[in-house]
């Protein structure tokens, strides 16, 4: 209220102190009204302006769109008196207006003013009224600013709720849920929905107030309905009539009649200034946006676009931290992991180490595993000398069936009997699987277990190697020592023998000497078309499996040279040789399809280091084998008469093949004057007859008799057998031959 239109005021009211209407209780009433807003300030000048001035009516007109409007229906009369001087108030309406019609006193001028039909006011009501008039348009426009504070007010409070709600959003899902329902109540719209940005389009994030599931589906490109167009040119657009409008596409019309959607309102999300997405209200009422909501939704719109980018950043901050956490997991359990597998694999060291092989291997993988463990070879035998439980032994059926059966995993193998978890992983070494390693669990196998497995197979593998290099070192050295005990001078076998007994090689006692044939095998390669690799795999399998065939007959020592192989074993009877080969040649034949080994055995040598006379008697077992037996095993003992004759062919020899004949007849008669030998010669001469000896000799039968008996301990021969007497006379005969040639030499 300005200093003119207060003096003013002041002195009206004490002209008119007289009055019956006390005016200062009336400004001071009216002064109150100013406070609760503009419908008190008009409802009390209506009454003060009656009490003031006795008007029976008084009717307040307001102006609408141009025209002025009773708020109240007037009767016949008074209305038409209103149409009398309605032109007066228009032309001016911020002063007092009289007439035949009555009078309009102005309340707010431009807004409000009061009717009083057919009343005429006295030069006192005049002034009164022109009093009033005054006070009540100063009341009036402070009424109006009070409602704009309490407005601004209530939009700051209402913005600061916003705030308050859209910022402590944490997810993003969060922001939109609160931006659109807060931008609904702020707007008093029926429909809210927030679009975000991907690629050339803005999507339908969240959505309220829809009666359609295709609102809350949407998605628009540039120039599309409202948010497209707000997409395109980064503005807000207000639609008073949407389905009238012609400056947005006619795209979603149709949905629009659906949804029963009036007028409409977007503004852009903008951060950095890039559109990230489209704010848009509608309203179903028949209601336009005012420029106050525009301005309000553009605030709204950049507040989401803070929160929006703010629940962003967050996300991917969680989503860092996360990323960070599960890195830093990872790396602790790979730490855990590394020094898990390093205590593991010290501990597989460790038993190795100590000279516990195999069977510490085992053992370690069981205790980290907290299974049974088992390791075998191909053929499902241990390879280790601990007793296999009885738990492994169940299900050695299913393992066998498990580690046989074509898989897509070469590696891995697992399956699943009753309540027990079978897993086992091969032992490869240069790329030939020599075994398995296989725990039996009544769980399945944790990741410690699998670690514990997977460490054992190298273990596994490495000591197999080690076993092998000792065992090729072992086998050098003692290729050396047999070849010196069947080939060297006695001063060379001395020292093999001394270097034997060094390596604990016990060469005392009987022994046969045995000789094995792998030509067979070029003939397979040939056949087979088998690569280098393939060739020396099998090779070495064949080693392998005679090896370990012969370790179970008492080998002593072995050595390879080109295709033939030599043993040095202890002496066992000829069917027990015979068994074993048999047997050892049907375990090889099934690793190596038609393999068939041959074996040449020698008799059996006495302890005396000297194998010289039995490797010859191999060798001949050996052609023998090869050229006439139909079992390919060849037992010098049993070769008879053949054997002689294939030992002056393999060997020449004489006083070697005699002496292995007559044996110690000879060191007899060369202290007796060869009386064996004679008696002997003349019997054969005599066709066996007993007393034509004795009368060609001069001696009794008796005598005769004892000679032959004598001959038979000191030869071996028995002489009642036709094969021995011809072994026999061949034998004399050739020693006939070597004692008249080195006579004539």
């Amino acid at each position: 209220m300005d200093s003119s239109h207060a003096g003013t005021l002041v002195s009206s009211i004490e002209a008119c102190a007289t009055h019956e209407v006390s005016l200062q209780g009336a400004l001071d009433t009216l002064s109150g009204a100013v406070l609760e807003g503009s419908e008190s300030v008009t409802s009390l000048a209506v009454d003060l302006i009656q009490a003031s001035t006795g008007a029976p009516t008084a009717t307040v007109l307001r102006r609408t769109q141009g025209a002025w409007v009773p708020q109240v229906p007037l009767s016949g009369d008074n209305s038409q008196l209103l149409e009398q001087g309605i032109e007066d108030l228009v032309r001016d309406d911020s002063r007092l207006n009289e007439g035949t019609y009555g009078c309009f006193v102005p309340l707010a001028p431009g807004s409000e003013a009061i009717f009083l039909p057919r009343f005429q006011p006295s030069l006192v009501q005049r002034g009164t009224l022109r009093l009033l008039a005054s006070a009540f348009t100063l009341a009036s426009a402070a009424a109006s600013r009070g409602r704009a504070v309490v407005a601004a007010l209530d939009e700051i409070s209402s913005l600061q709720s916003v705030v308050r709600e859209t910022l402590s959003a944490r997810e993003l899902n969060q922001v939109l849920s609160c931006a659109t329902h807060e931008t609904l109540r702020l707007l008093s719209s029926n429909i809210c929905g927030v679009f975000l940005r991907e690629g050339d389009e803005v999507i339908m994030r969240s959505c309220v107030g829809n009666l359609r599931v295709e609102t809350a589906q949407l998605r628009m490109k540039r120039g599309q309905g409202v948010a497209g167009r707000v997409f395109e040119t980064g503005e807000a657009c207000r639609v008073d009539e949407y389905v009238k409008d012609n400056t947005i596409s006619q795209d979603y019309m149709d949905l629009a009649r659906l949804e029963h959607a009036y007028s409409a309102l977007a503004a852009p999300l903008k951060v950095h200034d890039e559109i990230v997405g489209v704010l848009e209200v509608w309203r179903r009422r028949k209601s336009t946006f005012s420029d106050r909501d525009v301005r309000r939704i553009k605030a709204l719109a950049d507040l989401v676009a803070i929160a929006i980018q703010n629940a962003r950043l967050n996300e991917a901050q969680e989503q860092a931290v996360e990323q960070l956490a599960s890195a830093n997991r990872q790396l602790k359990n790979q730490n855990s992991a590394f020094g898990q597998s390093a205590e593991i694999q010290q501990s597989m060291i460790d038993a190795v180490l100590v000279g516990e092989g195999l069977d510490g291997i085992a053992r370690v993988i069981g205790r980290y595993a907290g299974a049974e463990v088992a390791v075998l070879t191909e053929d499902m035998q241990p390879m280790t000398t601990g007793v296999i439980s009885q738990s492994v032994i169940a299900v050695l059926p299913e393992l066998e069936k498990l580690l046989h059966a074509a898989h897509d995993s070469p590696i891995d193998r697992c399956a699943v009997v009753g309540d027990t978890w079978i897993r086992a992983q091969p032992i490869t070494v240069s790329g030939e699987k020599v075994g398995w390693v296989c725990i039996v669990a009544d769980a399945e196998p944790n990741e410690i277990a699998e670690m514990a497995l997977s460490s054992g197979v190298i273990a596994c593998a490495l000591s197999y190697l080690e076993s092998r290099a000792a065992m090729l070192a072992r086998a050098e050295v003692s290729s050396e020592i047999l070849w010196d005990l069947l080939e060297g001078d006695p001063k060379v076998r001395f020292a093999a023998f001394t270097r034997a007994k060094g390596l604990r090689i016990d060469l005392n006692g009987p022994h046969r000497v045995l000789h094995c044939s792998l030509e067979q095998l070029d003939a397979l390669a040939r056949a087979g078309g088998w690569d280098a690799s393939t060739a020396e795999r099998n090779r070495r399998i064949a080693l392998d499996g005679c090896t370990r065939g012969l370790e179970r007959t008492g080998l002593r020592l072995l050595t390879v040279r080109g295709n033939l192989l030599v043993a040095l074993v202890c002496a066992k009877s000829s069917d027990e040789i015979r068994r074993s080969l048999s047997s050892l040649r049907a375990d090889v034949s099934e690793r190596i399809i038609g393999f068939a080994p041959m074996w040449g055995v020698s008799s059996v040598s006495g302890g005396s280091g000297d194998f010289r006379t039995a490797h010859r008697e191999a060798a001949i077992a050996l052609l023998a084998a090869t050229k006439f037996s139909t079992e390919n095993i060849a037992i010098s003992d049993e070769l008879g008469v053949l054997g002689l004759l294939l030992s002056i062919r393999h060997d020449s020899d004489l006083e070697g093949l005699v002496g292995a004949i007559l044996g110690d007849v000879i060191e007899y008669d060369s202290r007796h004057s060869h009386a064996l030998s004679k008696t002997l010669r003349t019997y054969f001469d005599s066709d066996c007859s007993l007393q034509t000896t004795a009368t060609a000799l001069n001696v009794h039968q008796k005598t005769v008799r004892y000679r032959l008996t004598q001959f038979e301990q000191l030869s071996g021969m028995d002489l009642r057998r036709h094969e021995s007497r011809m072994m026999v006379d061949i034998a004399l005969r050739m020693q006939m031959i070597r004692r008249e040639a080195s006579n004539a030499a």
